[in-house]
C-alpha cells in the first residue's frame, strides 16, 4: 500500500506565492501592452528634421482623415506652432486622426480624456488612431513628469461640429 505524504505548509505557501506573482506579472504586462502598443519605428531625436517629423501638425489625407504629428520636447508639444502661439488644434467632428508622436529629450506622455495614454519615448515613433465623434474641447496634458515646467505642457484639441 503506497504512502501518500502531504507536502509541508511552507512549500504550499511558496508555490502559491509564486503562482500569484507570475499571474500578476503576466496581467501587468498584458495591460501595459494594450495601453502602450509597441513603437511603429525609430527615429534619431537629433535629426527629426530629416525624418517624417520635418512636417509637423495636422496633415489632411482625406476629408475625414488626418495625420497629427507632434514632437514632445522640453515642456512643449510641438506641432509646428511658435512657442508663443496658443497651442490649439482644430479638427472637424467625425474625423479619424492618426496621432504620430516622438520625443526629442525625455519620456513624455499624451493624455486625452477618454483615450489610452500615449507614452512618448525619445527615438521611438508611437502611433495611435483616434476617432473624434463628439464635438468638444479636449485639454491634452503631459502625464509623465518631465521637469520643472511639466504642468505647463498642454494643448487644446477643439473638435468642431460637423456641418449639417
Amino acid at each position: 500500500m503506497p504512502i501518500s505524504k502531504k507536502p509541508p505548509a511552507w512549500i504550499i505557501f511558496i508555490c502559491l506565492l509564486c503562482g500569484i506573482s507570475i499571474s500578476l506579472f503576466v496581467a501587468f504586462f498584458a495591460v501595459n501592452l494594450a495601453r502602450n502598443p509597441p513603437p511603429v519605428g525609430t527615429v534619431d531625436p537629433m535629426r527629426l528634421n530629416q525624418s517624417e517629423f520635418r512636417q509637423l501638425g495636422l496633415i489632411p489625407t482625406t476629408p475625414q482623415h488626418y495625420i497629427l504629428r507632434i514632437v514632445a520636447k522640453e515642456w512643449f508639444f510641438d506641432f509646428g506652432q511658435s512657442r508663443d502661439a496658443p497651442a490649439i488644434i482644430t479638427i472637424p467632428q467625425h474625423s479619424t486622426v492618426t496621432l504620430t508622436t516622438t520625443s526629442m529629450d525625455v519620456i513624455h506622455s499624451l493624455q486625452i480624456t477618454g483615450q489610452p495614454i500615449v507614452t512618448i519615448v525619445p527615438g521611438k515613433i508611437q502611433q495611435q488612431i483616434i476617432v473624434f465623434d463628439t464635438a468638444q474641447t479636449y485639454t491634452i496634458r503631459c502625464g509623465a513628469y518631465c521637469g520643472p515646467k511639466h504642468n505647463q505642457m498642454q494643448l487644446l484639441l477643439v473638435i468642431t461640429p460637423a456641418p449639417e
